[in-house]
């Protein structure tokens, strides 16, 4: 009886695992399918030819390389948080090599990330995920002010209801933050491995590394707000400043779940749905181009990272420990 259960365990494991592996496949391709239900291939292609698209490429790459630079920073000060600094150039490295696996597995990037700054910094795997899973909070609490504070001056009807939504997503998280100031269970050992476990860490730092933090992400979702009211404005679509503030923390967000191969389906669909626009079309192939050249950028990074001669090392010792993400 024991050895059955243990064996249907193993194949339900199994099964999640699949399934994990296949959920970002399935999600861009049925995105992608309903959006080109919409229009033909012949108005896909000939959308090409109303924008200067070549001019998006450099563009994107450039946003690529940004990011990847002020994400590194960013992990560095996470993980230099209460210690000595981490070495950027090893920061660098885990993040770059994350990149290319994360096209093919979100979790698995994220996971392959945390485990190689573990081994780096020295601390354990849970509590490196666990500062992962910090930032990744910060970056909500981000994301949601900055749409708020857009979508609240902003008179664009297509953005109305932005105001409502955002806050009320902000007030609940910062509820549940509340709730785990107070909440004694985070004492419990089976509360502290569940997520909200890992949402109390969030609580045991100091406001002035949460500020510091938060600042630095600031810094980089300005640089995708930028990118994006810069590249529509490229491909016809003039929309205000404020409407990329209030848009970008909505796809940003939903490009962090692990739905779609590198967020591609994911930012064409959101963006249609948040812009309505007459023309779908011609969005959609903007955000192809955007979508292409984003991965292939990241590809690009995460390849130079994997010929680095301490991949090896790190790639081994991850085949040998698998840890749990």
């Amino acid at each position: 009886m024991e050895q059955t259960g243990i064996g249907s365990a193993a194949r339900a494991a199994q099964r999640t695992s699949v399934i994990k592996r296949l959920l970002p496949l399935v999600g861009s391709s049925v995105m992608l399918l309903w959006l080109f239900s919409r229009f033909s291939l012949t108005e896909l292609i000939n959308a090409f030819g109303q924008f200067q698209w070549p001019l998006l490429i450099p563009l994107t790459w450039a946003l690529v390389a940004f990011t990847f630079l002020w994400d590194s920073l960013c992990l560095r000060r996470l993980f230099s948080q209460g210690t000595e600094p981490i070495d950027y150039g090893v920061v660098a490295h885990a993040r770059g090599l994350s990149y290319l696996f994360a096209v093919v597995n979100f979790s698995f990037g994220q996971g392959l990330l945390a485990f190689i700054l573990s081994r780096a910094r020295g601390i354990r795997f849970a509590e490196a995920a666990g500062r992962c899973v910090v930032m990744a909070y910060v970056d909500v609490l981000t994301l949601l002010s900055v749409g708020l504070m857009g979508a609240s001056f902003s008179s664009d009807p297509r953005i109305r209801y932005m105001p409502l939504v955002a806050g009320l997503a902000l007030a609940s998280l910062l509820s549940v933050v509340a709730v785990l100031k107070v909440f004694p269970g985070r004492a419990i050992p089976r509360f502290r491995q569940s997520p909200l476990g890992d949402a109390a860490r969030l609580l045991d730092w100091p406001w002035s590394e949460i500020g510091s933090l938060a600042g630095l992400r600031l810094v980089y979702f300005s640089g995708s707000i930028l990118y994006l009211w810069t590249a529509l404005w490229i491909a016809g679509f003039a929309i205000g400043p404020l409407v990329a503030i209030s848009v970008l923390p909505i796809i940003a967000m939903l490009e962090g779940l692990p739905l779609s191969i590198g967020g591609l389906g994911t930012r064409e669909t959101a963006l249609v749905l948040l812009l309505q626009p007459p023309h779908p079309e011609l969005l959609v192939a903007f955000c192809l181009v955007w979508s292409g050249s984003f991965i292939s950028g990241r590809m690009l990074i995460g390849l130079i990272s994997l010929w680095h001669p301490r991949s090896r090392q790190w790639l081994t010792l991850r085949h040998q420990e698998r840890p749990g993400l």
